[in-house]
């Protein structure tokens, strides 16, 4: 996205945490913020849109990395009880026919296999702020000439409006 002074009264806030300098929550001016009371931040104001981008990246990256981190966790906190539970099927294979003993092994593997396609899917989530989500099929241009702000500080009209102003005239 090109550059774009902001406002004071549009711009957002980042609320970075002290020390680290790591993004804790994006708001308004004036609005409280979205973490535990108590946590010590500072609040920067982003006047430009490249302002914007940088602690959104910043934020996805950071994430992005926590939920690796978590993941990890998780896979490490239930391996225990999973392989606790293919211990238990397969303590019971000498007392079935090889029939159910090839079927036990055929869903632990799939058991397995479904485990980690879940895993990985978490890994794929993506962080998306809403003007991502708005925007994310639009141009630049368009963007800019849909904004109200934009149109009435900058006095711009669509190719339409321009014709029918012509129209109307003529």
């Amino acid at each position: 996205m090109s550059n774009v002074q902001l406002t004071k009264r549009e711009a957002p806030v980042v609320y970075l945490e002290v020390g680290t300098r790591k993004v804790l929550d994006f708001g308004k001016a004036g609005q409280r913020p979205h973490f535990p009371a108590g946590t010590m931040y500072i609040t920067e104001s982003l006047y430009h849109t490249s302002d914007i981008d940088k602690y959104m990246k910043q934020f996805r990256e950071q994430w992005r990395a926590e939920q690796e981190v978590k993941i990890y966790n998780q896979i490490a906190r239930e391996k225990p009880t999973r392989d606790r539970i293919k211990e238990l099927i397969r303590s019971r294979a000498p007392h079935i026919n090889a029939l159910n003993r090839d079927q036990n092994e055929a869903m632990i593997r799939v058991m397995d296999a479904r485990y980690d396609a879940a895993m990985k899917a978490k890994l794929r989530q993506e962080i998306c702020f809403t003007a991502d989500r708005w925007d994310a099929n639009k141009l630049e241009q368009e963007i800019a000439v849909s904004d109200p702000g934009f149109a009435k500080t900058h006095r711009i009209e669509s190719e339409a409006q321009a014709a029918i102003a012509r129209r109307s005239k003529g």
